[in-house]
């Protein structure tokens, strides 16, 4: 059961490459996207797969997360390139099932709207040279938001 929900998911993101690349130049055109790394989870925990976009432009690396299908506005999150190495950049999903001890210990206390979720995914923005960013929907503002050590 567990291999046939991880396929459909696939299906999702590899099922139209273009629909994809539309979608994301329709938000910014002139940004570079790695389509080969879109994601399907439910990041804005709201029951339902979300598609999850990853692309740079000259002097950010930004992230679109497309909840109501592709045709819609995504939410979306930037970072300077300053901050993240968009050539070296990847994406990955991350468990949000993080103890409140755990953050105190890391950070000195929970991210603002934080949410511990063993359902709902993070995501993890990480060039390899720097401290990863990790990101999370806020639950209080609604929108993206993100906390790195």
């Amino acid at each position: 059961m567990l291999i046939t929900a991880l396929l459909n998911a696939l299906q999702i993101v590899s099922a139209d490459e273009g629909a994809l690349r539309q979608a994301a130049h329709s938000h910014c055109l002139d940004a570079q996207w790695k389509l080969n790394q879109a994601i399907t989870a439910d990041v804005a925990c709201d029951g339902k797969r979300d598609v999850v976009l990853l692309g740079s432009t000259e002097h950010e690396v930004i992230i679109l997360v497309f909840r109501s299908g592709l045709k819609k506005k995504p939410d979306a999150i930037l970072f300077q390139t300053s901050r993240v190495a968009k050539e070296t950049v990847s994406l990955t999903t991350e468990s949000l099932d993080v103890d409140d001890t755990d953050f105190k210990q890391m950070l000195g206390e929970t991210p603002e709207g934080f949410r511990r979720s063993k359902i709902c995914k993070g995501l993890r923005l990480s060039d390899g040279q720097k401290d990863a960013l990790h990101v999370y929907w806020h639950r209080k503002r609604h929108e993206l938001s993100a906390w790195s050590l």
